[in-house]
């Protein structure tokens, strides 16, 4: 799993430092779910472009190293600006944001890299 890392494009409206909160993780297993570790850092997009300059990268470590067939990686997260009244970003011309996404669903716009390259998905 340590190999894995997951990427949210997205357009930067605030510009100024982002507050990232990871809401719960886990692994969906056959048995009970198991603990994970989600770590995220954020970074611009070279050369920007259309409704993408700056990107998540979250990565991903587990006592269950092994993804298996049927178990995935499960994660809630929200982003905000230092004054979440005032700093606000608009997900509807980010990249990786589909509104039409209601349940877990693939979604190409986010992109999966294991030790650096690209193993799902379609960067920006």
């Amino acid at each position: 799993m340590t190999t894995l890392k997951a990427r949210y494009y997205f357009t930067d409206e605030v510009h100024l430092a982002e507050q990232m909160t990871i809401n719960w993780s886990h692994v969906t297993t056959s048995g009970a779910n198991a603990d994970l570790t989600v770590t995220s850092a954020f970074a611009l997009v070279v050369p920007a472009v259309n409704d993408a300059d700056t990107y998540i990268e979250f990565g991903f470590s587990s006592d269950h190293s092994l993804l298996g067939p049927g178990e995935s990686v499960v994660f809630s997260w929200q982003m905000q600006g230092p004054d979440p009244a005032k700093d606000l970003y608009t997900q509807t011309n980010d990249y990786s944001f589909d509104d039409s996404k209601k349940t877990l669903t693939a979604w190409s716009h986010i992109v999966l890299f294991q030790n650096g390259s690209v193993v799902w998905g379609t960067p920006p």
